[in-house]
């Protein structure tokens, strides 16, 4: 997860419904040996990194987050790309579920290709009822590439 969802998790208003609150709700979350990854965020080019070590919690959750820190529950990931760290998840998932092919550049080639096969996350493949140019020719029926690449127009 990234800096901003670790950030939300520590936002009690989403425990108001427990009787224990965000206690309860970590002590759920943690029984199991759940370790949380997170990648850092930086807002800007020239705003300091935010890692999992540096994040500022409310004033009376500090000791909590310590602790989770000190047992390692939390644990920034290293290594991490810095081109990546202006890429959002849920600016992927817009642009994956609007159609814009830019989503495949904004994650690993890997990922992008089980997107695809899987067709996870709401993918769907280009429409079959676009507009094809064929040596100045515009094709308005529908047609699909075949995986050699030959562009069949399907006749109705």
């Amino acid at each position: 997860m990234g800096v901003p969802s670790l950030g939300e998790i520590f936002d009690e208003k989403y425990y108001s419904d427990l009787e224990g609150g965000i206690l309860e709700s970590f002590g759920r979350l943690f029984k199991n040996d759940l370790k949380l990854y997170v990648y850092p965020l930086r807002a800007s080019r020239d705003r300091p990194l935010i890692t999992a070590e540096n994040l500022q919690v409310a004033p009376h959750l500090r000791d909590l987050y310590a602790y989770l820190l000190k047992n390692r529950c939390i644990e920034s990931i290293r290594g991490y790309r810095e081109d990546y760290l202006p890429i959002f998840s849920r600016d992927v998932l817009a642009k994956l579920r609007a159609g814009d092919a830019g989503w495949k550049t904004m994650v690993p080639p890997p990922v992008a290709h089980m997107i695809r096969q899987r067709k996870l996350l709401g993918y769907r493949p280009s429409s079959r009822n676009s507009v094809l140019t064929v040596k100045g020719n515009k094709v308005k029926r529908p047609f699909h590439r075949s995986r050699a690449g030959v562009i069949r127009i399907e006749e109705k």
